[in-house]
């Protein structure tokens, strides 16, 4: 993402028109790009980039597993009360995904709680 001034003419401008302006550069990243290649695009505009939670957001907190057996629903709103960050998105992933497995009686294939190396993240 980037952070745009709200009278940006990105903010002005479609999901189709947003491809057509980005997808030229996509040849630098690739010399072998090909457009076919994109089959969807969507565009998510906000005008402010940190959300402001409501008084008593905790209680208000989407719980991961939902109703439906075998769904799960993991976002950044969730990560509440901290800021939005890659890390605390990693971490929910890990977290989640330990949550999935144990609920299908399945190990973990890396505990959440560690690194790659065994390390612990915690100090």
């Amino acid at each position: 993402g980037d952070y745009l001034d709200p009278d940006h003419r990105f903010f002005r401008m479609s999901a189709q028109e947003l491809l057509a302006e980005f997808m030229p550069h996509l040849r630098k990243f690739n010399p072998y790009f090909n457009a076919g290649w994109v089959t969807g695009a969507w565009v998510h505009k906000a005008t402010y980039a940190q959300p402001v939670p409501p008084v008593d957001y905790a209680a208000m907190i989407p719980d991961v597993r939902t109703p439906l057996p075998g769904l799960y629903f993991a976002s950044m709103s969730q990560v509440y009360p901290w800021d939005r960050g890659t890390n605390y998105a990693v971490e929910m992933g890990r977290n989640v995904a330990a949550m999935i497995a144990a609920d299908h009686g399945i190990a973990p294939a890396l505990n959440p709680q560690t690194t790659g190396s065994g390390e612990t993240n915690t100090p």
